[in-house]
């Protein structure tokens, strides 16, 4: 058995796998994490950018004072910018994601286990991937979401 540690365990892996495999692997966990946050992120901004928007625009009409809606206004432009450096980060991660994935199936299909003869260690990984992580090995690409 190989062990990988990430941020939450130390795990124990098929001892036929590559230590790069499982290197890649980690890197792989790593900006998965980095995805989830960035996400996290764009979804704040869109959600106080819908709050400033509207207090700017319904402000006005609750009889308060006209400054309060320009300063929900510059807000509302400020979150916007916020958001529009959070969504191009999400892009970017997701690029660099979909990278990595394509780079570890392409190690999984020429076999990254030290074995000479023919042996399970791929579909074990895979299985144990799927069954810790639910991140399919099996897929061609990444689904955003």
């Amino acid at each position: 058995m190989l062990w990988l540690t990430t941020g939450q365990a130390t795990l124990a892996w098929p001892s036929g796998l590559s230590p790069s495999t499982l290197r890649l692997f980690e890197e792989y966990l790593k900006r998965s994490e980095e995805l989830r946050a960035a996400r996290r992120r764009e979804g704040i901004c869109i959600f106080l950018l819908v709050l400033t928007g509207a207090a700017a625009f319904t402000l006005p009409w609750l009889g308060a004072n006209p400054v309060f809606s320009l300063l929900c206004a510059a807000g509302a432009f400020l979150v916007f910018r916020c958001y529009l450096k959070a969504s191009r980060r999400v892009n970017h991660v997701f690029i660099n994601l979909n990278v990595l994935h394509h780079h570890l199936l392409g190690k999984l299909e020429v076999g990254s286990c030290r074995h000479g003869e023919s042996c399970d260690c791929v579909n074990e990984f895979r299985r144990l991937v799927w069954q810790r992580y639910h991140i399919s090995l099996y897929e061609e690409s990444l689904t955003p979401g």
